[in-house]
């Protein structure tokens, strides 16, 4: 390789474990928010939201809607979690949040307008993703 062709070469930094994951967070928690989003525009929904009704989960109340807000948080809050617990911690809790947000798209999608289960497809490809990630966390030597 001669020396201009080597300058010009663009070096790929390796990224740590924690990183890689709180990544893959901050895109599962983005595609949740365009999912939610893009659903407002589905025919009936704002009505539905008017009305006080909450898709399958019926009538919208204050314990239904904080239950809404503690599973949503957990993406949110996975993304810093994962770069600051402890690697033993961050692995188990990284791999159980993700498996129970992969079994949530899964009961959620069958049946969903096709944008839904686009980003379903997406989202469930990132826990998975992240469930491999944290399984194959790398040991320390020694």
């Amino acid at each position: 390789m001669h020396n201009a062709e080597h300058a010009n070469t663009l070096e790929r930094m390796p990224l740590s474990t924690p990183l890689r994951l709180s990544a893959l967070w901050v895109s599962v928690t983005l595609c949740y928010l365009y999912g939610d989003y893009f659903g407002l525009y589905v025919p009936g929904k704002l009505q539905r939201m008017l009305d006080g009704r909450m898709g399958p989960l019926g009538a919208v109340t204050q314990r239904v809607l904080l239950g809404t807000a503690v599973m949503m948080a957990i993406p949110a809050l996975m993304v810093v979690l994962s770069l600051v617990l402890a690697p033993r911690v961050s692995r188990w809790v990284n791999i159980v949040a993700a498996a129970l947000f992969t079994a949530i798209m899964l009961l959620t999608m069958p049946g969903a307008w096709r944008f839904y289960q686009f980003l379903g497809v997406i989202e469930v490809t990132l826990t998975l993703a992240i469930i491999w990630t944290a399984w194959r966390w790398p040991r320390r030597a020694g």
